[in-house]
């Protein structure tokens, strides 16, 4: 089995965060995201939006072990974010002014802000858990997902409580496991009729260093993704009728690595225990 990459951004441990306690357990989006380097702000404000979630330095994370202060740091900032003109949010601060664009029965639509056209984006920050993104055969999946585990309980459930609010009965996630499944078609159809075709999602970025615009991040293979790598997703929130009930859940449109899992995808270490018997 191959060797996963070390990360690019050779932190050093510069000590702990006392409150953070917790062990491991389709539009088109902008790509002038301003960078976000060494956890420091930028033009991205920090959450003034109407929010009930509490400041980002006071929420809980979920902390894998190899985190580092920095680390922590970094997911702390992409909690606390919100740009209007971007229209972009962290999911623990969601905006009030949210709606459905319409009461159309017959299309799957994204939620929005009152009197703005663009659809709402929402940052995921956290851990992944799954990934779907070929059938057995190793073909593209005609819908592809990705299982998120947020870093904190906070954006576990605010997230929860988007799809619940919107979705008009229970939302589309995993009650068993703490996460959150993002999907999104690859198939699409084919202009001027002749059936559909499918493109492989690709929009998956080397975020170690630095988070920037997309257009300044080296894009990354989606095979390189692992369990536990930590994650900045981008989604959309949609809805859809399924036999005469509505559903909402996240439609998938960008993943950020920002710190791959150490320990993922190496050989297990062989140790000799001296002994020479046979059993």
């Amino acid at each position: 089995m191959m060797k996963r990459k070390q990360p690019l951004d050779a932190v050093t441990e510069d000590g702990d965060d006392e409150r953070t306690t917790r062990s491991s357990k389709s539009a088109r989006l902008r790509d002038d995201v301003p960078a976000l380097e060494d956890g420091a702000d930028t033009d991205t404000q920090r959450s003034s939006s109407p929010s009930r979630s509490p400041p980002a330095e006071d929420v809980l994370i979920d902390r894998l072990p190899y985190h580092s202060a920095h680390d922590i740091r970094r997911i702390r900032v992409f909690l606390d974010m919100s740009n209007n003109g971007r229209n972009l949010f962290s999911i623990l601060r969601v905006p009030l002014d949210v709606n459905w664009p319409s009461d159309d029965n017959d299309k799957m639509i994204s939620l929005r802000r009152q009197d703005d056209p663009r659809d709402l984006v929402f940052w995921i920050i956290g851990y992944v858990k799954g990934w779907w993104f070929t059938e057995k055969d190793k073909t593209p999946a005609d819908r592809m997902s990705v299982s998120i585990a947020p870093a904190s309980p906070e954006a576990l459930l605010s997230a929860r409580s988007v799809l619940d609010r919107f979705a008009g009965y229970a939302g589309d996630y995993d009650n068993d496991n703490n996460s959150l499944r993002i999907a999104r078609w690859q198939s699409t159809r084919k202009r001027g009729g002749g059936g559909s075709e499918v493109k492989p999602f690709t929009r998956v970025y080397d975020a170690m260093s630095a988070f920037r615009s997309k257009d300044l991040m080296k894009m990354m293979d989606t095979k390189l993704l692992d369990i536990d790598d930590t994650v900045l997703v981008e989604a959309t929130v949609t809805r859809y009728k399924r036999e005469d009930v509505w559903h909402a859940s996240f439609e998938l449109q960008s993943v950020a690595v920002l710190r791959q899992n150490p320990s993922a995808g190496q050989e297990p270490v062989t140790v000799d225990n001296g002994f020479d018997e046979s059993i």
